[in-house]
């Protein structure tokens, strides 16, 4: 059983998105964006409205250096962010086949590991589910191969029973297909499912699979308002995840 506040729950697994929810989002995102609007900058040198072009098309506040709450950058695959990106030069004047290359360019050179924060005590709450039985997936729009390095940098990849990425081939978020998929690689009913995550794409995709356990965790990529309106429960912390 786990308990969240006064709300308990049976589930035979938890599925968990990874950036918002098992890492911090900012930590990570924020020097990413930063990154890649760097380069754009050596690369479009004087043409400082087309990087604040870029910045606003993402949802990222360069002023303040922050995603903003359920904005492409908080909610969007990697791929869909460079779908936007390649948009943003389009509209300004930039050759489509160059701004689809040019935006492929810009995350070169960023080691993204070294920027990969917890949060809370991730490794402890998957040793504690194990131990009781609870079988846990990870279900996330980033590729498989950023995906499994930030689980290894964690040290919780041996830990995740049934991993789901943008690029296995299945309708992502906020479609139910990466879920059903988890849950059909664990073997159990979306009655059983509790679903953790941070954005409204991640609810969405939990109430069409079916899954009524929705718990969601605020300081991610979605807002607190908007993620009231379809989680049982909204939690700041994976610590605040008591398994018993």
């Amino acid at each position: 059983m786990i308990r969240i506040g006064t709300v308990e729950l049976h589930p035979s697994l938890i599925a968990f998105d990874k950036d918002g929810t098992l890492v911090d989002l900012h930590s990570q995102w924020v020097p990413w964006t930063m990154h890649l609007l760097g380069r754009l900058r050596e690369q479009m040198p004087g043409d400082h409205a087309l990087v604040e072009h870029v910045a606003a098309s993402l949802g990222f506040d360069m002023r303040e250096k922050r995603i903003l709450p359920d904005s492409p950058l908080a909610t969007a695959s990697r791929r869909e962010l460079f779908v936007v990106i390649a948009t943003a030069l389009y509209q300004r004047g930039i050759p489509w086949i160059t701004a689809w290359d040019v935006s492929h360019t810009l995350e070169e050179g960023f080691e993204e590991r070294q920027w990969v924060r917890p949060r809370g005590d991730v490794r402890g709450l998957l040793e504690r589910l194990r131990r009781k039985g609870i079988r846990t997936a990870v279900v996330t729009t980033d590729r498989r191969a950023n995906t499994r390095a930030v689980l290894a940098s964690l040290g919780i990849e041996e830990l995740v029973d049934c991993l789901v990425c943008a690029d296995d081939g299945f309708a992502i978020k906020p479609a139910p297909d990466m879920l059903a998929e988890a849950m059909r690689c664990a073997g159990v009913r979306p009655e059983e499912t509790v679903m953790v995550g941070d954005t409204i794409y991640d609810m969405l995709m939990a109430e069409r699979a079916g899954v009524r356990a929705r718990i969601g965790i605020v300081n991610g990529g979605g807002s607190e308002e908007m993620l009231r309106r379809y989680t049982m429960a909204v939690i700041r912390s994976l610590d605040e995840i008591q398994v018993v």
